[in-house]
């Protein structure tokens, strides 16, 4: 084709491509701008960003449509035009993360940072990959040297005990330092399994590194998974495993060993020799409990209100009078409807997994014992049955634990002792547990935190019944208080005893109750219970029970009038009292009868007063369930007065600002609802849960707000709204951090639809929000972000896994992490909303106040609502949103005044710092 025939087709395909690209058709967009730049690559410079976006687009579709040999024929094509786009490199990776071929994945993030070594999207996507491929506590076990020490020392003795003839399989071998282990003490054979491909590659350059190549056999299986003779040829002597969590049983220890024993070990005891006998590395392992109170742990799992963090349901009976009830002023604020009504939601955060983990020695705020540690459970695992007892939830021990001082118990906190063999025992166990003569602590391992279901205030001597037991080959535990449990059983009781016409006599539970009939009921069941066939029997009992339980409550429930429950309940409890009186009278003769009676009647006092039943039946009608998120959002004072302070200026300033319509994204609308409390506005909000949406929706009814009013969406529907262009909003709340501490790509990625989706004089919120940063030296984060020892218990073993590291650090809290600050907060990046800077690099700097190894710039956000209202900072110590860090590497040398220089780098919410040499910043 003559050159001005192809520069005619082209410009045709230049042209449709663009069209098409503006109709939303992206496939056919990417089709022709792929032609016209294949025909004229002089215009990569001009199409680039164009020719990206379509294939972003078509590429999202064939994955959503499962084509994902078209897709890559796609990005095939695409690469030949432009094989240096850093972008089309990104975004090919991610496709290959999403579909779980995360090392693929990892090939092309790394190409793309070598053709930018700024681009922000593949650092990410790089780091985000090496956390899977290789998990950080990796890091934390390798460092841990009392843990390394110990298992070197146990697994040396057993393979000594057992002789030249032992062998040895490794569970979970992870980088191979125990089988390096077992080598090294004479094991004849050495076996190690691991299901991750990185980790058999990491263990592989490992054992060549070391020597250790034609000593140890790497299996890429689970060892549930391991076949003999396939895999090994015999059974081993010897199975040596650190597969335990904080949890103990998290990581599968029992379903392995179980499946150890059965087909993999020889049985224990087998013959004179120990060379012939079965053993296993830990032996052993000791659960402990404590119940503690953390306030910490409370608002990640409940909403806390003043009246709730003070007294619990319990102590709520005592009371004679409802307050919240009978408040002239409270009842005044909800009839004007002038503000948010939260008071009455009861939220409790939806819990996926049966524990979380802290480490108690650093959580904010501190924790408390509310009793003496407890050793709960000794689990034995060279005994197979137990195991299989334990793992079917067939086994269960239960603990009944004296409260040593009052408290609020938020969780239950669990640790465990692991008994290597019978000399050595290392343990979880946090600072305050761990003072015991031959148990060593690790720092390898957080505590298990069981949280409780509600808030359980308790006096010192007060008992808790604890269960412990295993679900889904996880420990799991319940705590109950006994004098709950009492009250529950004796509402129970009586609820049963005035059910359907009949009355039991209530006798201590372990005797058989007495049933006793009403006169007008005529059955043969009745006839036939009568003093002939039951000597200790007087008589019937005329008991004429004018309406049973289940009929005099039914009509009771939250939207009742409060009087109207009172009467009801006092009702019904005089009516007891009736009946037990003439149950005493007619039985006079009877002690068997007479002494059932009085038992009844210590049952009835054990109810609560009526008055306050009926202000705790309205505050559980309220009650529900959602996702942490909400919870630790809704906890945060700090920003929920800014909130509500930003709504109350807003509809003040009605007469600048029109509010018909608003748009609310943070994870639950409160500065919404307050809005729609005061104006006749529509609320439109995102919720990812049916929790959520029914949490929302229980607060607006509260607060008298109508649900037409009120529209939850999707996120995936709010940007189908967006791109229509058809809705507009006065008022738009954006959230654009993640409770992690880093900033959410997602929601950048959306501010140029929310801009275009804003009403004329709308205003979006916040106004802005200040990044600030502050130097550091912590070795803390050194630890868990690479392998500090170059030769690790004397082996080359860090320079493997160490290309696995990380520099960007999550979930941070700066006020436990233990740290030496370098400097002064200062403000790196000021972003606002309405003139929002999508991507910038700048220099900034920073005068350091004292000397030391700068390895890490923390950064935490202040974020300004209103011009009005104080900012919120997410260093408060209610805050949602925990802190971050970068790691430097390798650490700068700083003297006290010296002025550091930074690189700052900020796409879309994703931030890189790096620090400037002598006359980096010149260039």
């Amino acid at each position: 084709m003559k050159p001005e025939a192809c520069l005619e087709v082209a410009k045709s395909s230049r042209k449709q491509a663009e069209a098409y690209l503006q109709k939303g058709n992206a496939g056919r967009a990417f089709a022709h701008f792929l032609v016209a730049l294949k025909l004229c690559p002089c215009w990569k410079v001009e199409l680039t960003h164009h020719f990206t976006s379509a294939l972003c687009s078509w590429g999202e579709k064939l994955e959503g449509q499962q084509r994902y040999k078209d897709l890559f024929s796609c990005y095939e094509q695409a690469l030949e035009v432009l094989p240096d786009s850093e972008e089309l490199l990104n975004n090919l990776g991610a496709h290959l993360y999403r579909w779980g071929h995360v090392t693929e994945a990892c090939s092309y993030f790394q190409q793309a940072i070598k053709c930018n070594p700024g681009f922000l999207p593949a650092r990410r996507n790089l780091q985000g990959s090496y956390n899977l491929l290789v998990e950080r506590w990796h890091f934390r076990m390798l460092n841990d040297s009392v843990r390394n020490d110990a298992y070197r020392a146990a697994i040396t003795r057993r393979v000594l005990q057992q002789g030249p003839g032992s062998s040895v399989l490794d569970i979970g071998t992870g980088t191979g330092v125990l089988s390096l282990f077992a080598a090294e003490a004479g094991a004849g054979q050495v076996f190690a399994c691991d299901c991750s491909s990185t980790m058999i590659q990491i263990a592989s350059d490992v054992m060549r590194a070391n020597g250790a190549s034609g000593k140890v056999n790497l299996i890429n299986k689970l060892s549930t998974d391991i076949i003999i003779p396939t895999d090994m040829p015999a059974r081993v002597s010897l199975v040596v495993t650190e597969t335990v969590d904080s949890g103990l049983l998290g990581e599968g220890i029992l379903q392995s060993l179980i499946h150890a024993w059965d087909l993999l070990l020889l049985p224990a005891g087998c013959g004179d020799q120990e060379a012939n006998a079965g053993r296993v590395v830990p032996e052993a392992a000791g659960v402990w409990i404590v119940p503690i109170e953390c306030l910490h742990i409370a608002r990640k799992n409940w909403l806390l209100k003043p009246e709730t963090t003070q007294e619990d349901f319990f102590n709520h009976l005592q009371v004679q009078t409802d307050t919240f009830s009978r408040d002239p002023e409270v009842q005044k604020v909800h009839s004007n409807r002038t503000e948010l009504d939260l008071s009455k939601l009861e939220l409790t955060a939806r819990r996926d997994e049966p524990y979380d983990t802290e480490d108690l020695n650093t959580v904010p705020d501190g924790y408390s014992f509310l009793a003496s540690p407890c050793h709960a459970v000794h689990f034995k695992f060279s005994d197979c049955q137990e195991m299989v007892e334990w793992l079917r939830g067939q086994k269960h021990v239960e603990h009944c634990i004296t409260c040593t001082q009052p408290g609020r118990v938020d969780a239950v906190a669990m640790w465990f002792d692991l008994h290597l063999d019978d000399v050595t025992t290392i343990s979880s166990a946090p600072d305050d547990g761990s003072d015991r003569d031959g148990v060593h602590r690790a720092n390898c391992w957080d505590q298990a935190i069981f949280p409780v279901r509600s808030p359980i205030h308790v006096t010192s001597g007060q008992k808790l019944n604890i269960s412990i037991t295993c679900r889904g080959g996880k420990v799991s535990v319940d705590v109950h208080d006994q004098h709950k449990n009492e009250v529950a059983q004796a509402m129970s009781k009586l609820q049963d005893a005035f059910s359907c016409g009949k009355i039991f006599v209530v006798q201590d539970d372990s005797h058989p109750s007495r049933e006793f009939h009403n006169d007008d009921q005529k059955s043969s069941e009745n006839d036939s219970n009568t003093a002939d066939s039951d000597p200790e029997y007087s008589g019937n009992l005329s008991l004429n029970i004018a309406a049973n339980w289940k009929k005099g409550t039914s009509h009771i429930d939250c939207t009742a009038h409060e009087e109207e429950k009172v009467i009801v309940l006092k009702d019904m409890h005089r009516k007891y009292e009736m009946i037990l009186k003439e149950a005493e009278f007619n039985a006079s003769d009877n002690s068997n009868v007479l002494r059932s009676v009085e038992h009844s009647k210590k049952i009835l006092h054990k109810i609560p007063d009526p008055d306050v039943c009926c202000g705790i039946t309205r505050r559980l009608g309220c009650s529900g369930v959602a996702s942490e998120e909400v919870v630790r959002f809704l906890n945060n004072k700090q920003w929920q007065e800014s909130l509500q302070k930003t709504a109350v200026l807003l509809c003040q300033q009605r007469s600048n600002i029109r509010i018909s319509a608003v748009l609310d994204l943070s994870p639950f609308p409160v500065l919404g609802l307050h809005v729609l409390t005061s104006c006749a506005a529509s609320l439109m909000c995102v919720v990812s849960s049916l929790e959520d949406e029914l949490a929302i929706k229980k607060v607006a009814e509260l607060s008298g707000i109508s649900m037409t009013q009120l529209q939850c969406v999707t996120e995936k529907q709010l940007l189908d709204v967006l791109d229509s262009g058809k809705v507009f909003f006065d008022v738009i709340v954006a959230h654009l951090v993640d409770p992690s501490g880093e900033l959410k790509e997602t929601a950048f990625n959306m501010i140029p639809a929310l801009s275009s989706s804003l009403a004329e004089g709308g205003i979006i919120l916040p106004q802005h929000i200040s990044v600030i940063g502050q130097l550091l030296e912590s070795d803390w984060l050194v630890q868990v972000s690479r392998v500090q020892n170059l030769r690790t218990c004397g082996y080359d073993i860090a320079r493997f896994i160490n290309e696995y590291q990380v520099t960007q650090h999550l979930d941070l809290n700066l006020s436990t992490l233990t740290t030496t600050i370098l400097s002064k907060p200062i403000e790196l990046l000021h972003l606002s909303l309405e003139r929002c800077c999508y991507q910038t690099t700048q220099i900034t700097s920073t005068a350091a106040t004292h000397s030391g190894m700068m390895n890490a710039v923390a950064y935490w956000y202040s974020i300004c609502f209103h011009e009005d209202t104080p900012a919120v900072c997410t260093t408060n110590p209610d805050s949602h949103v925990n802190q971050a860090a970068i790691l430097l590497q390798p650490s700068v040398s700083v003297c006290d005044g010296q002025i550091v220089k930074f690189l700052l780098r900020f796409h879309y919410g994703l931030i890189q710092v790096e620090p400037l040499h002598g006359d980096e910043d010149s260039s």
